[in-house]
């Protein structure tokens, strides 16, 4: 109410300066209609009604102040707010000076972000809070750093056969990283039905890379896409299972679905439990390799502000537990959003607005230690990391390349998805392919696999294979001993000891196997 309040008080004289214009009695009008919208934090109709009265004087600072807080509202349109915002403060407009300051942020000029930053702190009036006015000037200075000393990482945009000028987004590889499920917002959605601000639905689609290049992406079409929206979120480590998001029919809420690859194709999404789905908004989540813990982003009550992060474990019955806060050392007062649990199991990446980044969502890594503890959470520096939103991101297996959602200037339009060559891993790891095939006809097996520990016995990971080519990724730590147990219906166990000395390269090691399954003899 406070806020509302002093931004009628502040923008009261807004509506005075500009009933003092010699504008007709309809522009009069319209002005008041956009502020309408604007009030109501509809900024794109706002946006849409003020661009009538620009086109009759483009000089009028007040204007030009409201329109360019309407754009860097309007996400991927906030580069065009920079001059609407300058002739705003060249023409007195107080507020916008922090708003220009964000404006210079984003083309990375901090000095000036700095500058007008420090400027409207000193306002004897001002809308932003000191706190919030300190964020910010954190942010710069943060960015400022990073920029100084990137990261030694190289990002590639991963070409037309994905990215168009629609936005494309959350990129789902296969342990291969030859296959990719994204979202995307284009003409030929299975609905081809518009949003009230005439952008498509949200559809997901496929690529398969062909001599090294994405090719074309389709759109897969029922059952997983819909007349609503429809949207990836995670792929399971065999790439049999799915987590997708979808709206409901009224469009006014969503919940998260998996679906299981078949010999067929994709199962029909059922919806996951009510302990994982909330009234609330959950709209990321991902599966541990072993199957055994689910990680989501919700912004429910009980948390620590805006979206945070939770546990949820598989209980013994094979139901989803409730969820479990991850707590401070991860979660913020802001929002932290799309986590990715890495195929070695305890390093876990998401996306946060919190304090740390240097604009928009960062993508920050944690590790689990043996304690159960999460480690200080890491800024994955720059360029990785820009002053935009940098969100969805992936890691393969072997931890050398990743994939994430970026709207880059450079790139195709709006947000498209990049690659990045790096070693997110230096720990010793080691990457077991299996894959499990009929003994006599040496065809794929769909089948389950447990790793336990041989002393205590304790289950330690249960794992499926691929159902249409029976292929299965074990991260396994050397030194460490495993007894893995094979299981497959209408086929005998299969039972081996697992240990692996301690490696000499820094890198992960691959190592193949092949487990051939007898038939059950029958009675």
């Amino acid at each position: 109410m406070k806020k509302t309040m002093t931004l009628l008080v502040g923008l009261g004289l807004i509506f005075q300066l500009f009933g003092q214009q010699n504008y007709t009695h309809i522009q009069k009008d319209i002005f008041y209609e956009g502020s309408q919208y604007f009030f109501e934090n509809d900024y794109e109709s706002a946006l849409y009604v003020f661009n009538e009265l620009y086109a009759v004087d483009t000089g009028f600072s007040e204007i030009n102040f409201m329109m360019g807080v309407c754009l860097m509202k309007i996400r991927g349109r906030r580069d065009e707010a920079f001059p609407y915002l300058l002739k705003a403060e060249k023409g007195d407009i107080g507020e916008a000076d922090f708003w220009l300051g964000r404006a210079y942020h984003l083309r990375m000029d901090f000095e000036n972000a700095l500058k007008h930053y420090k400027i409207y702190e000193q306002a004897p009036i001002k809308e932003i809070s000191k706190e919030e006015i300190k964020r910010y000037i954190d942010i710069s200075l943060k960015a400022k750093e990073m920029v100084a000393h990137p990261v030694d990482a190289d990002i590639i945009n991963i070409g037309p056969g994905i990215n168009t000028k629609y936005p494309e987004y959350v990129p789902l590889v296969s342990a291969d990283k030859n296959e990719m499920y994204f979202t995307s917002r284009r003409p030929d959605g299975t609905g081809k039905k518009v949003d009230e601000f005439d952008n498509y639905f949200e559809d997901i689609y496929y690529s398969q890379k062909n001599d090294g290049k994405w090719a074309p992406a389709v759109n897969v079409g029922p059952p997983l896409n819909t007349e609503t929206h429809d949207a990836t979120v995670s792929l399971s480590a065999n790439g049999n299972h799915l987590i997708i998001y979808r709206t409901s029919k009224n469009l006014l809420g969503g919940n998260l679905y998996i679906t299981e690859h078949t010999n067929t194709g994709w199962s029909t999404p059922i919806k996951l439990t009510e302990n994982v789905n909330s009234k609330f908004q959950e709209a990321s989540a991902v599966i541990s390799p072993n199957g055994l813990i689910m990680y989501i982003s919700s912004n429910r009550p009980g948390g620590l502000g805006g979206k945070d992060l939770y546990r949820v474990r598989k209980l013994p019955n094979g139901q989803w537990s409730l969820p479990e806060n991850l707590g401070p050392s991860i979660n913020t007062p802001y929002d932290e959003d799309a986590p990715f649990i890495h195929a070695d199991g305890v390093s876990l990446y998401y996306s946060s607005n919190g304090p740390g980044t240097m604009g928009g969502y960062d993508i920050f890594k944690t590790t689990l230690n043996n304690n159960g503890f999460w480690s200080k959470p890491k800024n994955m520096g720059y360029p990785i990391n820009t002053v935009k939103d940098d969100i969805y991101f992936v890691v393969s297996p072997d931890g050398m390349n990743g994939y994430y959602s970026s709207d880059k200037p450079e790139g195709y339009g709006n947000q498209d998805i990049y690659q990045i060559n790096i070693n997110f891993d230096n720990g010793q790891r080691i990457i077991y392919h299996g894959k499990s095939i009929d003994k006599k006809s040496k065809s794929p097996i769909k089948s389950s696999i447990y790793l336990y520990d041989p002393e205590s016995n304790e289950i330690m990971g249960e794992y499926l294979s691929n159902t249409r080519n029976g292929k299965f990724i074990l991260i396994l730590k050397p030194g460490k001993s495993y007894q893995m147990l094979v299981q497959a219906n209408g086929y005998e166990d299969f039972s081996k000891f697992i240990r692996i000395d301690a490696l000499t390269d820094e890198k992960l090691t691959e190592i193949d196997n092949i487990i051939e399954l007898k038939t059950t003899i029958q009675k």
